[in-house]
């Protein structure tokens, strides 16, 4: 389903300590595939505004799927992949558009192909992505990676001594801190074009992303942008201050704007790097800059996400 890692354990203290939400029945394929670990979204990520967007003036019809009549995530996350490599730290799959569902091609501009490879290395998760586009037009396209990460930090049956209230206490006592500076407006849920402070947002409570807010009882589904870099890497980190263990997310400059959502069960947070901004075709037609890139025939581009346990 997606070729969507829903687990990531690290040991620690003869424990094991898992970094990523998933929902129990997940692997079964009887849940959301957008709703646990780290689906995949390409080659949009977010919402696209109704059922259609146009190109090169040509429209394109779209399903909608978040409720609101509005097409999301793309296609990848709800489609079997082919796995061409697997050892013990390291698996590669590979999507290609003309060749696992060629339907894909009447509702995109052009084909693709995505190579994707998870490697564990030194207590690391390292996801690699490889976009392609082996056809003959053009292929617009925005990637987003959303994984959902546990918490708090600590092994399911001693988190909160298995009360699952305390889990819920302990969980809204996690620090959030993402590098983040900005943050798109949204009216129902898509982007205004217009750009607010992060502070700004009501989710944030007035608080700095980028030294650290408690998670509390905040909710937060927005768009944040002014990623700050070091050496071509944003890094973000969920701390439970309870246990003292902190998860280290990292990014390179493939992703400009990042999502953070606080599902409504609150057992988990998601810090969410993008591409563009959503609904990025329609606010291009307006003249705002959104991130929105082209592959042309046989180009290709890389790029990486990392989750880790630091402490």
């Amino acid at each position: 389903m997606g070729l969507n890692c829903f687990s990531f354990q690290v040991q620690r203290d003869a424990a094991s300590i898992e970094l990523l939400w998933a929902a129990d029945n997940f692997r079964e394929g009887n849940e959301r595939p957008s709703g646990s670990g780290i689906p995949i979204l390409f080659p949009f990520p977010g919402r696209l505004g109704g059922e259609t967007f146009r190109f090169e003036g040509r429209e394109y019809q779209l399903a909608a799927g978040d409720g609101r009549g509005n097409a999301i995530h793309g296609f990848l996350h709800t489609r079997p992949w082919r796995v061409l490599r697997q050892e013990a730290h390291l698996l590669e799959a590979q999507f290609t558009a003309s060749l696992d569902d060629a339907s894909i091609l009447e509702r995109w501009p052009g084909d693709f192909e995505v190579t994707a490879t998870y490697t564990i290395e030194n207590e690391r998760l390292t996801l690699e992505l490889c976009l392609m586009n082996p056809g003959d037009q053009p292929c617009p396209w925005g990637l987003g990676l959303h994984p959902y990460f546990r918490v708090p930090i600590e092994p399911m049956d001693t988190a909160g001594d298995g009360d699952p209230s305390q889990r819920l206490v302990r969980g809204a006592a996690c620090q959030l801190q993402v590098p983040v500076a900005k943050a798109w407006e949204l009216q129902d849920m898509l982007p205004t074009g217009e750009v607010v402070e992060a502070s700004d947002i009501e989710g944030t409570g007035g608080g700095d992303l980028s030294a650290g807010i408690a998670i509390g009882d905040r909710h937060l589904d927005d768009v944040f942008t002014q990623v700050a870099l070091v050496d071509g890497v944003a890094t973000s980190r969920i701390t439970d201050p309870a246990s003292g263990r902190t998860i280290q997310v990292t990014g390179d400059d493939t992703f400009r704007e990042c999502v953070l959502y606080t599902p409504g069960h609150r057992e988990a947070v998601c810090i969410e790097p993008y591409s563009c901004v959503p609904d990025a075709y329609s606010l291009a037609e307006r003249g705002v800059e959104t991130g929105l890139r082209i592959l042309q025939p046989g180009e290709s581009h890389q790029t990486r996400m990392t989750i880790a346990l630091e402490t």
